[in-house]
């Protein structure tokens, strides 16, 4: 399928979705909340996925499990497409777990929801490679991060790298330590407990084929090919300055021929001979700029592409 045509089965899954809980569910989803929803989806296809998550978010947070999961995984993919790698596996790990729960599904809903729910266990396979996992176990505590809290049996997907949990309940500090992930893990945390999980990312569903996207990534942004021609150009003033200012000196003070003359032609050489060596200087530096950004457009466009898998991904990001 086309990534339009992906995307037009999202929105029309989401659109009819609250289109039938107006009849189905009414007072359960408000109108406001609708229409937050149709313009998130049109924010979204325009190409603004920031907008589309602030008007998301609110109406996901107000919903049940059973009525929210399905606007998880367009949340999921706008996270994705704005590369929050941690976010977009939580929302698509949200999707999965209420697909998995629904009971009541009809024909055509649940083929494009098993659709949709093939492409977004494949992703978060791929991300999950990428991300630790860690979920929080049972207890009275709360647990902050950083800026961030979480609550007994929630759970977050982290990059690798040292982290610091402060857990507590109320004002008391039950433990305080830094945890260091690895890509691929899953851990159960709590107050003065840990457990490594499993080493290898489960799969949510049953293993199915899910389609698979490659695009080819350039060795480094090509706007610092356009910043260093830029500096170098406007650098060469700096040679050009310098030569004309030792050239107005020169001829401004002309050596004597004159013996008595000795000591002051020793001064204005001496002067020369600095602003000779500023001018090289000078010189030296569009030089410098000049080799160095040759250097790195040979790299850019002589570099191997890293061919970079994305299974079953809904976007190109």
């Amino acid at each position: 399928m086309s990534l339009r045509g992906r995307r037009n089965a999202c929105i029309l899954a989401v659109a009819a979705w609250f289109a039938s809980m107006s009849s189905a569910r009414a007072g359960e989803v408000t109108e406001e909340q609708r229409n937050d929803v149709r313009k998130g989806i049109q924010s979204y296809e325009q190409g603004d996925a920031q907008v589309a998550l602030r008007l998301w978010i609110p109406v996901y947070e107000s919903l049940d499990r059973t009525q929210r999961f399905r606007l998880a995984f367009n949340i999921a993919r706008a996270e994705d497409k704005l590369a929050q790698e941690s976010e977009a596996a939580f929302y698509y790990e949200e999707f999965l777990e209420g697909f998995r729960d629904v009971k009541s599904l009809d024909g055509a809903d649940k083929a494009r929801l098993e659709e949709e729910a093939t492409r977004a266990n494949s992703r978060l396979l791929a991300l999950r490679r990428q991300l630790a996992r860690v979920a929080f176990a049972d207890g009275t505590y709360t647990v902050r991060m950083g800026e961030r809290t979480f609550a007994p049996r929630q759970f977050v997907y982290l990059r690798p790298e040292m982290v610091r949990l402060v857990f507590s309940n109320e004002d008391k500090v039950l433990d305080d330590r830094s945890v260091l992930l690895h890509a691929g893990e899953s851990r159960l945390i709590g107050p003065e407990r840990e457990v490594r999980l499993q080493s290898s990312p489960p799969n949510l569903l049953a293993p199915t084929p899910g389609s698979i996207e490659l695009r080819s990534g350039a060795p480094f942004p090509p706007v610092l090919l356009v910043v260093g021609a830029g500096l170098t150009a406007a650098t060469v003033a700096l040679p050009v300055l310098t030569y004309i200012d030792g050239s107005n000196y020169q001829q401004a003070h002309p050596l004597s021929s004159n013996v008595a003359d000795a000591d002051r032609n020793q001064t204005i050489q001496a002067h020369y001979a600095s602003l000779e060596t500023r001018h090289y200087l000078a010189l030296s530096v569009p030089i410098t700029l000049g080799v160095a950004t040759g250097a790195l457009a040979l790299w850019y466009a002589l570099a191997p592409r890293k061919k970079v898998v994305i299974e079953g991904a809904m976007l190109r990001f």
